[in-house]
């Protein structure tokens, strides 16, 4: 085991690159951190699906990581020579965060971690479903953030505002029933054009105007 000093790490539920971090995420100044070098197989299992390791190895990382005000119970550094990601874990073993590096960070930590020798981690695969995104963070926050809002006016039965956003969306006049419209903006691909629609709806509304 090694240990590399001072990183930044923004843990999230879902692994995105250092460019698609925010301003608003929590980032930690990290003191020292474990790493192991494992086979890139085993990297991209642990990237790419729901993992869950074994209590050896939370034995063996557990405290071992610090910021500079406190200490993580489970986190650790795993590369194949090749990439760099930092993982976090619950007390049962369950991957609940990762963090990319920020790229010169991440080419000092690959070199630092040249003298290592493949470890061999057991984990397990507790589903086969991917769980890296194909969509850009900011598309991602986009979509939560117009679901979110149309759940919100169909649970209070702001159905005119669904009309609304179903005409001015699609520029369809229609007849179909309110369930159908608001299903059809639910599931809609146009997430930037149905963001901007509901802006200009909150614009309107904060000056006391109606649709």
């Amino acid at each position: 085991m090694l240990f590399i000093y001072d990183l930044l790490i923004n843990f999230n539920d879902k692994l995105y690159s250092f460019y698609e971090w925010n301003k608003s995420d929590k980032v930690l100044e990290i003191k020292y951190m474990p790493i192991f070098k494992i086979k890139s197989k085993d990297l991209y299992n642990l990237v790419n699906y729901k993992c869950k390791v074994s209590n050896d190895f939370l034995l063996k990382i557990h405290n071992k990581t610090s910021t500079y005000y406190e200490k993580i119970d489970y986190a650790n550094l795993f590369t194949d020579s090749k990439k760099v990601y930092a993982f976090k874990y619950d007390s049962l073993g369950n991957v609940i965060s990762y963090s990319s590096l920020l790229l010169d960070e991440e080419d000092d930590t690959l070199n630092n971690s040249l003298k290592l020798n493949n470890s061999n981690i057991s984990y397990t695969i507790l589903s086969k479903n991917s769980i890296i995104s194909n969509k850009l963070r900011y598309i991602e926050d986009m979509d939560s953030y117009n679901i979110k809002y149309l759940n919100d006016i169909y649970k209070n039965k702001k159905y005119d505002e669904i009309e609304y956003l179903y005409r001015e969306l699609f520029n369809n006049f229609d007849s179909s029933s309110i369930d159908f419209k608001y299903n059809k903006l639910l599931y809609s691909d146009s997430s930037y054009k149905l963001n901007k629609i509901i802006n200009n709806i909150n614009k309107i509304k904060s000056s006391n105007m109606s649709i």
